[in-house]
């Protein structure tokens, strides 16, 4: 056994607020549920402290809230050279901001969940939807797992800000790629079902234009093992308009991607836990026949908006 010091990243302290230690602690249980994590500060760094076994150590790395880890040695910290595999650059997912982008923390959690259902298969072989994906940063997390990704987002200008971000991003680190972009279909005004295919090191995303309460039919009846999306907040509009609409929303959704998923397949959800209730969520998911994780990963955002995931499984 190695008593190692797992370094919480600032950037996680911006995404999880105030439930930081919670919300890692939470995905930490993913690995083991044998871990006995101790919090202390040096500083002003924020460390979660566990005993692990060496082959635990790539896994860690993992983490979306761990910027480093280090082994005790009596007063010492060492640290580690362990390298989480990924592929691309890390700019793929951190140096693209825009408008109403999800935290790529955030994003890293939700495939990570995902991936801890799905844990006896390897990455290479499991296929991840994300159908409100925006600019695509789940897409590009999975690649970076060595996952195939396929996105969907109603936005028609997407793929054309995906593209140009891909361009640049490609000629700054030298990425050998391919891309394309084409039609699904007959073109129609709308753009649904414009796609854009993106590949390189063996792997590959798709994002395509279209409604998310179609998504079975846009992708003519494909399956995937994880679903991981991030459902929007609801705060732009009256309460009672915005109970029902969301709640109406969600049931169109989950209806559809019931859909798309593999047998034992899961959907990791995050939403604002205030709008509608986690308690609405979780009916709506098992009138439907889903069966509900709540992983206790809960994190006040604001005044308005409390962020929370829930994994249901087929």
């Amino acid at each position: 056994m190695m008593n190692i010091a797992l370094q919480i990243s600032p950037l996680a302290q911006h995404a999880y607020f105030h439930q930081l230690v919670d919300v890692a602690q939470a995905e930490l249980a993913l690995i083991s549920h044998q871990f006995k994590p101790e919090l202390f500060e040096v500083a002003g760094l924020n460390w979660l402290c566990i005993e692990t076994e060496p082959h635990h150590l790539e896994a860690l790395s993992r983490l979306s809230w761990v910027q480093g880890i280090y082994e005790q040695v009596g007063d010492a910290m060492k640290p580690l050279d362990v390298s989480p595999n990924f592929a691309l650059h890390g700019d793929f997912v951190q140096g693209i901001k825009y408008k109403g982008k999800t935290s790529e923390v955030l994003t890293q959690l939700l495939i990570n969940v995902g991936l801890a259902y799905q844990s006896d298969q390897p990455l290479s072989t499991i296929k991840l939807l994300d159908p409100m994906c925006g600019r695509g940063t789940t897409l590009f997390w999975a690649m970076r797992y060595g996952i195939k990704a396929s996105g969907i987002d109603a936005d028609s200008q997407a793929i054309d800000d995906v593209q140009r971000n891909l361009k640049k991003l490609c000629k700054v680190h030298r990425q050998k790629h391919q891309l394309d972009i084409g039609f699904s279909g007959k073109k129609n005004k709308r753009g649904d079902g414009r796609y854009l295919t993106f590949s390189t090191e063996g792997r590959s995303m798709r994002l395509l234009t279209g409604d998310a309460r179609e998504c079975s039919q846009l992708l003519n009846g494909e399956r995937f093992d994880i679903i991981a999306t991030d459902m929007p907040y609801g705060v732009q509009h009256a309460a009672n308009e915005k109970n029902v609409l969301l709640i109406q929303l969600l049931e169109s959704l989950l209806s559809d991607w019931l859909q798309c998923l593999k047998k034992d397949g899961v959907i990791v959800l995050s939403f604002n836990a205030k709008n509608p209730r986690k308690t609405a969520v979780i009916k709506i998911a098992e009138q439907l026949g889903f069966l509900v994780d709540d992983l206790g990963m809960a994190h006040r955002m604001s005044e308005s908006i409390v962020r929370d995931v829930l994994v249901l499984k087929r």
